[in-house]
């Protein structure tokens, strides 16, 4: 549980949440996980989230799944274990990356979200 929008207990698991969409339509893009690439980084020692792995000094790329291709297309998730990840108060960053053209314009587009201890920081770049 949450003690807000944006502070998770230590413990807690951190969902982090993608969607993909069409950028002339909004519809949301289904199929596209195997395309997204995710990293979670701490911010006290700038170790990357590696899965079971724990916590490692070189950035690991993570898999996010698809939540649901029907019912909600273009929704891809990826839960920060709060028992083995969240171990500590800390800041953690995500960053999601895809690069599927023609389907998103340009070279790739990212958004970095990081939910901090206030506040919740979104930052995105789009292809030019």
């Amino acid at each position: 549980m949450s003690r807000g929008p944006n502070i998770w207990e230590v413990g807690a698991d951190i969902p982090i949440e993608i969607t993909l969409a069409d950028p002339e339509t909004g519809l949301g893009l289904p199929g596209k996980a195997a395309l997204i690439e995710l990293t979670i980084q701490r911010a006290t020692d700038s170790k990357y989230w590696a899965g079971l792995a724990g916590w490692a000094v070189v950035r690991t790329v993570l898999q996010p799944i698809e939540v649901d291709a029907t019912n909600q297309p273009g929704s891809y998730a990826y839960v920060l274990p709060g028992l083995i990840g969240n171990v500590q108060e800390d800041r953690y960053t995500a960053h999601g990356h895809i690069d599927d053209a023609p389907t998103i314009q340009g070279d790739s587009y990212e958004t970095h979200s990081s939910r901090a201890i206030p506040p919740v920081s979104v930052y995105e770049s789009e292809p030019t």
